[in-house]
């Protein structure tokens, strides 16, 4: 995580070389997110908004993830839609996308989060599994605002789930 958020701070300080800093991240990118974040603050830069996307808490990735609900969804809308994709494992996903995913998932299991000590908002799709409050990030996060989007992992980011989360 902390590797391949230092790519994504780059990019984004070539393009912003000081704050404020409004930043977003939907499912791992959440994370991702949270630590490019985290360095800007520990730099001194300000960080004016932090959004949490449907992202699980680090550590806590797995079985019950928004992440392994948007790949369980990913298929079905593959095998309802009648796509076949070449090389498409039985589950209906690239092979190549899985392994990613995967990846990611082990990535998020085994990043160290520390708390963050900014405000931040944590949206959740309808059908997380976990009803805590802000997926548990309130335990990372001590001004956390939630906002819960009647939609699926991958839906709060298509049509009329738009405009809620905006």
């Amino acid at each position: 995580v902390p590797q391949l958020a230092g790519e994504y701070l780059k990019a984004i300080r070539e393009r912003q070389p000081r704050g404020p800093y409004r930043l977003a991240g939907f499912s791992f990118g959440g994370v991702l997110a949270y630590d490019i974040a985290q360095t800007l603050r520990r730099e001194g830069d300000a960080v004016e908004f932090l959004a949490i996307l449907d992202s699980d808490v680090p550590g806590r990735a797995g079985g019950s993830s928004g992440l392994l609900a948007g790949l369980k969804e990913q298929a079905r809308q593959l095998r309802q839609s009648g796509a076949r994709l070449i090389g498409s494992s039985e589950s209906g996903l690239d092979p190549v996308a899985q392994e990613r995913n995967l990846r990611y998932l082990e990535a998020m299991r085994s990043y160290q989060a520390e708390p963050y000590g900014g405000p931040a908002v944590c949206v959740l799709s309808a059908d997380s599994p976990v009803h805590d409050a802000g997926y548990a990030w309130d335990a990372l996060i001590a001004e956390l605002a939630t906002l819960k989007i009647d939609n699926t992992h991958l839906g709060i980011l298509r049509g009329n789930s738009v405009m809620q989360l905006a």
